[in-house]
């Protein structure tokens, strides 16, 4: 079955379709503040990028987690949670892959196992607590405590390429499309993700710049690894 056609035409009206119609706008404004989120500020210039320490007593462990992660990275988040349980399975108080599964895992258990995951983050470097304990944040909707743990990650490891993939998001939620796609862009200086190119794509939707849209996706869609599974089922 050729389904390349049809997901194509889909992607490209979708990219069309956001780019093209936009928002109003009064939506590509910057929405009023939130008490008690004052957004977050990417670093002046940015720099050899560094990543957030990833600590388990199992070698084993860490290898399967850093695979789940990067899977993670490419949006192919069944594969990487095949990935953090056997992390988990070989190392039961491994904090970070307790947080990554719970932050993939809905409902109560979800919730459960990033509580978890920052009980277990204590006495970890400062940089790794903050991170799991920014997940916990995400998942109870906290944004004053969000923002504030992102302020701070920006601190501790302000060139962490993933610290700058969720700069962007922050920015992203904000509608401060600019500020979005520089941090999203600086992510990238070390590491190209699908996640990354992805989250430009809409980004430059939202500022309707139709080219680097369609751009961005096609590039998401490579490195998600959609395109050689449609390549297989032609």
């Amino acid at each position: 079955m050729d389904i390349g056609q049809p997901v194509g035409r889909l992607l490209a009206c979708g990219a069309l379709a956001a780019a093209l119609c936009g928002c109003p706008d009064e939506a590509r404004a910057p929405p009023p503040p939130v008490a008690g989120d004052a957004g977050v500020a990417l670093p002046a210039k940015p720099g050899p990028l560094r990543v957030v320490s990833v600590t388990t007593r199992s070698k084993e462990a860490l290898d399967a987690f850093n695979a789940a992660r990067k899977l993670d990275d490419n949006n192919r988040d069944n594969e990487a949670l095949e990935g953090y349980r056997e992390a988990l399975a070989l190392d039961p108080d491994f904090a970070f892959a307790e947080a990554m599964l719970g932050s993939h895992t809905p409902g109560p258990d979800g919730l459960r196992r990033l509580e978890r995951a920052v009980s277990l983050a204590k006495g970890l470097p400062e940089p790794e607590r903050l991170f799991i304990a920014y997940h916990l944040a995400t998942r109870q909707a906290d944004r004053s405590l969000r923002s504030d743990l992102l302020q701070r990650l920006l601190k501790e490891a302000p060139d962490d390429w993933r610290v700058l993939l969720e700069v962007g998001q922050h920015a992203y939620e904000q509608r401060k499309w600019s500020v979005a796609v520089e941090a999203y862009r600086r992510s990238m200086t070390a590491v190209h993700t699908c996640s990354a190119y992805n989250n430009i794509g809409y980004a430059q939707a939202m500022q309707r710049l139709v080219a680097e849209v369609v751009q961005r996706w096609c590039e998401a869609l490579r490195g998600s690894g959609i395109e050689a599974a449609l390549a297989r089922s032609r």
